[in-house]
């Protein structure tokens, strides 16, 4: 058998804590290189799972992916994937449907109820409609019919893993936004929600009760403590709060206070 190679709650910070660069920058994992093609050292090969009792099909995909940065991991049954998976590993799932211990559509089911959202590749041979429609409707990203079309077989791996990379992804930038914003305090969080909705220095003074001087200090002092270098970074970064985690950002209308000692 081929071998791999290679918060609910937020503690709000208080006012009076120095500010302390953050430096929250979009993580080098997540741009938009193709998968298998990354080379940065921390950055974790793909991993093509394949379960089909045929190694034939094990064969074909190592043969496809030979010299690219994916690892292949093959099994001929599904309680030998389920005791080595890792859900931690990236990549996707090539999956014959016929297999003689748990069916392909029991993983699918299974992998769901264990909320792991691996894509999959179906791989079968005359598979009937409403089997390939379940296969389908269960999230499977291709169903493919044997004997297999290389050529269409590698685009379905390419495309299940690059699914696989945007959605891990997004989960980290929603988990660093999640921390980023927990270390802001109540005045810095007003602050984001008012710039995430485009206000201009003087909206923004007007809303908070306090004079354009204090805002821009504020602002300076969101700025530094994020390690932003540009108001369009940090609108940037204030509309990906207020997007992914919005409950997290205080209401201006919820705290308003008077900072005109500032002016």
């Amino acid at each position: 058998m081929p071998t791999q190679k290679q918060s609910g709650n937020l503690v709000e910070a208080h006012d009076d804590v120095p500010a302390v660069p953050i430096h929250w920058r979009q993580s080098a994992a997540c741009t938009a290189e193709p998968a298998g093609t990354r080379t940065d050292a921390v950055a974790q090969f793909p991993t093509v799972f394949v379960v089909d009792p045929d190694p034939a099909t094990g064969k074909m995909v190592e043969d496809l992916l030979q010299g690219q940065m994916f690892a292949v991991q093959a099994y001929t049954s599904g309680r030998e994937f389920f005791t080595a998976y890792d859900a931690d590993q990236p990549g996707c799932l090539v999956l014959e449907q016929r297999i003689f211990d748990i069916s392909g559509l029991q993983i699918q089911r299974r992998l769901a109820e264990q909320k792991q959202r691996l894509p999959m590749v179906f791989v079968a041979s005359g598979l009937d409609v409403s089997t390939a429609v379940l296969l389908m409707r269960g999230g499977a990203i291709h169903v493919l019919e044997k004997p297999l079309e290389s050529v269409e077989l590698l685009k379905a791996i390419q495309e299940a893993v690059a699914i696989d990379e945007n959605e891990r992804c997004q989960e980290a930038r929603e988990r660093r936004v999640k921390e980023v914003i927990a270390l802001l305090t109540r005045k810095e969080r007003q602050l984001l929600t008012l710039v995430a909705a485009a206000k201009s220095t003087k909206a923004i003074a007007s809303e908070l009760r306090i004079c354009s001087r204090a805002v821009e200090l504020r602002r300076r002092g969101v700025m530094q403590k994020l390690g932003l270098k540009s108001s369009l970074e940090l609108l940037r970064f204030a509309v990906l709060a207020w997007q992914e985690y919005n409950p997290a950002l205080v209401s201006a209308e919820s705290g308003l206070d008077s900072d005109l000692a500032n002016c």
